[in-house]
């Protein structure tokens, strides 16, 4: 993906930048960890579906 394309992606994310693959390997731990969270849906995407930023 070109840079522009990228940056104009980020600027869209209400946390401004990308998701690092830390972040979802976590939530595969505790969705691994934790029964209680079974059946349940997650989205990684940085709160891009909240939205606008303001």
């Amino acid at each position: 993906m070109n840079q522009a394309a990228l940056e104009k992606i980020v600027a869209d994310v209400p946390i401004n930048r990308l998701i690092e693959p830390e972040e979802v390997a976590s939530l595969i731990g505790e969705l691994y960890r934790n029964e209680a969270l079974a059946g349940d849906v997650f989205y990684i995407h940085g709160g891009l579906r909240l939205g606008s930023k303001g």
